[in-house]
């Protein structure tokens, strides 16, 4: 999640002492894509007819339900390859980097490349896993709680289009705080 994101999200609950709530909305987008919308707003209501206009202009609806099950809720830490592993080889980095989140208790470690780390956990030991890595003195780039999808679609132009347009406006919507989709 972007700092911008999360800045605003802070000021806007620092303006207005009314409660936030968080939210996440499931929608079927073009092509049948499915996209996650998170939302933390004061008035959810309000907030889910302001994105129910955009998606009428860009062949969206509402889904039912069930559109979280085509994605795994994950902690996502994404780390700098530590100076300690310099000079090594990739395989070596990486299997020094999986004994690691074995002893940090995170899911699993890929190498995204030569100096990036990326670690996935589950998202209620998120938090210690992070804490762990920085015990570690792995250097942190970026956290966040992600959907992850389980299997993409592949859509055509036209409908890629239209999603692109949507995300965008998506995008403009200060309580919208995450976008995530199952697009290949």
């Amino acid at each position: 999640m972007p700092a911008a994101t999360i800045d605003s999200v802070i000021k806007s609950t620092q303006k207005d002492k009314t409660q936030m709530k968080s939210f996440t909305f499931e929608i079927k987008g073009p092509g049948n894509c499915i996209i996650l919308c998170e939302v933390c707003s004061p008035n959810v209501t309000k907030t889910k007819q302001d994105i129910a206009s955009m998606m009428k202009k860009h062949s969206c609806r509402y889904s039912e339900s069930g559109g979280r099950h085509f994605f795994d809720h994950k902690g996502v830490i994404q780390t700098e390859v530590p100076s300690a592993f310099s000079g090594k080889l990739a395989d070596d980095i990486l299997e020094a980097a999986t004994n690691h989140a074995i002893e940090c208790e995170a899911e699993d470690v890929v190498l995204v490349d030569d100096n990036l780390l990326q670690f996935t956990s589950d998202p209620h030991s998120f938090m210690k896993v992070q804490k762990n890595l920085e015990e570690l003195k792995y250097n942190i780039v970026e956290a966040s709680l992600d959907y992850i999808p389980i299997r993409r679609i592949e859509l055509s132009d036209d409908d890629m289009e239209k999603c692109s347009r949507f995300f965008d406006k998506l995008s403009s919507v200060d309580d919208v705080v995450g976008i995530y989709n199952n697009i290949a």
